[in-house]
């Protein structure tokens, strides 16, 4: 089902800056979520789409 994957795909990106934007307001406790993770989770995302999953053909 498509749909499923289009709205987890906002949601995640709607997470991901209000994470960013609470991180810039209280810089202090950036050290929650480093960056390191964020990009690893980027990087996978990315590796998922490249290979298809969830890549909204009506294969999932």
């Amino acid at each position: 089902m498509p749909t499923l994957w289009i709205v987890i795909a906002v949601v995640v990106a709607v997470l991901l800056v209000v994470g960013w934007l609470y991180d810039r307001k209280f810089g202090f406790q950036g050290d929650r979520m480093p960056s390191a993770e964020r990009r690893a989770a980027a990087e996978a995302h990315a590796w998922n789409t490249q290979h298809g999953i969830g890549g909204g053909d009506g294969s999932s």
